[in-house]
């Protein structure tokens, strides 16, 4: 999951529909969660769910963007976030997530130790966002619905970056790195394309610059850092 920083409120918000078209110019059309690029059908998806807390349903702060798999499979269940409370999961505006979670052919699994303070919460999220889920899981609660595309859609990208990868290897030159980059963006699914480039540092850091608004805190240079005490 990208970590990402949206930076400060555009403007005060009477319709929280409002701040979709901002939100997409900050961090690009692209799921805070599950990542894909959706040039459609992004909602403007609140941390803390408005149902729960009406004093959020305008609040830029509590603002993410979420395609319709994960905001139905987040619905309106509980979720807390300081200063209301402690954490209740992780998040992409707030936590380094890319040191959170790993992606395991088409699903998210968490990348933290068992008795890490943290592992919990990463746990939590993953279910939450339903971002286990893919065809043939041995647990039927955690199979996607057929609307449900996400794993593919990341086994797709998955296959993609793989191929990019070896086609740099045979060939590698400026032309070939950019069109990767130009290749990564139209795919989405960030952290797939800079696990897949581990080994080289240049791609992960045009990675970087070229995702819109990744959150630059969260590294030194192209090393993972943590955001917040969390994720020590």
């Amino acid at each position: 999951m990208r970590p990402v920083d949206k930076g400060p409120a555009p403007q005060q918000f009477t319709n929280y529909q409002d701040a979709c078209a901002p939100l997409e110019q900050r961090l690009g059309r692209y799921c805070s969660f599950c990542e894909r690029l959706l040039e459609t059908h992004l909602a403007v998806e609140h941390v803390m769910p408005k149902s729960r807390h009406k004093d959020l349903a305008l609040e830029w702060d509590n603002f993410l963007l979420a395609c319709v798999n994960c905001n139905s499979s987040k619905g309106s269940k509980p979720v807390l976030r300081p200063p209301h409370a402690k954490h209740t999961h992780l998040w992409p505006d707030e936590h380094n997530t890319l040191l959170a979670f790993k992606y395991i052919g088409g699903w998210v699994e968490v990348g933290l130790a068992r008795d890490h303070p943290a592992f919990s919460l990463a746990e939590e999220t993953v279910q939450l966002l339903g971002l286990d889920k893919y065809e043939g899981n041995p647990d039927p609660n955690r199979q996607p619905t057929e609307a449900d595309r996400r794993w593919s859609t990341r086994e797709i990208v998955r296959s993609v970056a793989e191929r990019s990868r070896q086609n740099l290897r045979n060939a590698d030159s400026p032309f070939m790195r950019d069109q990767i980059i130009q290749t990564a963006l139209a795919r989405g699914g960030f952290s797939i394309w800079f696990a897949t480039f581990a080994d080289d540092a240049d791609m992960q850091q045009r990675l970087l610059d070229a995702f819109p608004s990744s959150a630059k805190n969260c590294f030194d240079g192209v090393k993972l850092i943590p955001r917040d005490p969390l994720l020590l």
